[in-house]
């Protein structure tokens, strides 16, 4: 993927259901706040694990390439 043109955060979901958070930046800090979690146990949000977009699965590289085309 061209770096010029990558974004610098891809959240992957499926179902509705995050699956995965790549990033350019090695040091960010992701918050995933799920409302329906707030509302059930008062939990606001969690700090979610952050993957290299060099790790990124080559069909979701796929689509994220068409998608900034």
């Amino acid at each position: 993927m061209d770096a010029s043109k990558s974004p610098e955060v891809v959240v992957e979901t499926r179902g509705g259901v995050v699956v995965a958070i790549y990033s350019r930046t090695s040091n960010a800090q992701i918050v995933l706040l799920d409302w329906d979690e707030f509302e059930e146990d008062g939990r606001p949000g969690v700090y979610y694990p952050i993957d290299p977009i060099s790790k990124m699965p080559l069909d979701t590289r796929r689509l994220v390439e068409a998608a900034i085309r």
